[in-house]
């Protein structure tokens, strides 16, 4: 059978039998017990852990068909980095300039600095300064806003997911988006 149709036939009968028992909010915001529309009623309430039981049956189904979660919702901070993240995309060939931190110029820091400003955030305009004060992050949790540092902590650069991230690299180049696989020389993460 088709994985849709496998998906759509799972989900009709956890819904056949959760739609045995109707539950309601009781007034302390409980579930409380109907009987169902054939007569059947049940005793007690379901409880939290049978509910539990069940949505992990669902996604370990799910899992096993080969099919995604849905995303979970994204924190306020997470939302605020991916947003930086991509305002920085906006200034793609903006020329490098050694202690820049505007459109008319930005080095590594300074794309950070201006980045984060433009989403409420202010963060330092210096590598070293960014590492020290924001904790640190494993390459295999990195998230879209994270920076990611270079060349001993001489470099900075925004993570913008599936393994690049956005840098100004050097005099003479421009604003510019790089792999992180292209670098021998990564050091490590923070999060903003």
């Amino acid at each position: 059978m088709p994985k849709p149709a496998l998906a759509a036939a799972i989900a009709a009968a956890i819904v056949a039998v959760t739609a045995a028992v109707a539950l309601l909010p009781s007034e302390q915001g409980e579930a409380a017990v109907t009987p169902a529309a054939d007569g059947a009623g049940t005793a007690s309430a379901p409880t939290r852990a049978a509910v539990r039981a069940l949505e992990f049956r669902g996604r370990r189904e799910a899992v096993q068909l080969g099919l995604r979660p849905p995303p979970r919702p994204l924190s306020a901070s997470a939302r605020r980095n991916a947003t930086a993240a991509r305002i920085a995309l906006r200034y793609l060939g903006t020329p490098y300039s050694y202690g820049g931190a505007s459109p008319a110029g930005f080095d590594c820091s300074g794309l950070v600095a201006f980045a984060f400003g433009q989403v409420g955030k202010s963060l330092p305009h210096s590598s070293y300064a960014l590492w020290d004060g924001l904790p640190k992050v494993p390459r295999t949790r990195l998230r879209p806003g994270d920076l990611v540092f270079f060349n001993g902590l001489g470099h900075v650069g925004i993570y913008i997911g599936r393994g690049r991230y956005v840098h100004s690299p050097q005099t003479g180049e421009t604003v510019e988006v790089a792999t992180l696989a292209s670098r021998d020389d990564y050091l490590g993460a923070v999060r903003a």
